[in-house]
């Protein structure tokens, strides 16, 4: 078995990492477009209305930070906000019910993200968010 230095493996290994972005985090870690985005989210038990949603979003070194509010507060945190290619997750407190929502937003063809929120017992509401530059026309 032929082998190899310990200079030639770390050399090696240096190459692949270096080929390959070294898991440069800026790379890995997917990021919302600033600004406020809209949207609106279906009442738990009330399918029929939708309440009007802001979300300001910016993006820190550690991570996205999210503030939603309504017509009838200012904004809470989205806290524990994470994301992958196709799905934005984050967790946040819904002050009518006063429950906390776990909520898990699918990307939408057109731009948008859409998925539901589930509390602790099961129940969900539906949450849809349109980034900042969003028209009417990107609708269908």
């Amino acid at each position: 078995m032929k082998q190899y230095s310990l200079r030639v493996v770390v050399a090696a290994a240096l190459f692949a990492c270096i080929a390959t972005g070294c898991g440069d985090p800026s790379a890995e870690v997917p990021t919302l477009e600033e600004g406020k985005w809209t949207g609106t989210a279906m009442p738990m038990g009330h399918p029929e209305q939708r309440t009007e949603l802001t979300y300001r979003i910016s993006n820190t070194l550690d991570g996205i930070n999210m503030t939603i509010g309504t017509t009838f507060n200012d904004g809470r945190p989205g806290r524990d906000v994470e994301m992958t290619v196709d799905t934005l997750y984050f967790v946040f407190d819904e002050h009518q019910q006063d429950v906390e929502l776990h909520c898990a937003l699918g990307l939408q063809p057109n731009g948008n993200y859409e998925g539901k929120c589930i509390d602790s017992d099961g129940k969900w509401t539906w949450f849809m968010m349109r980034p900042p530059d969003f028209s009417v026309g990107d609708e269908a």
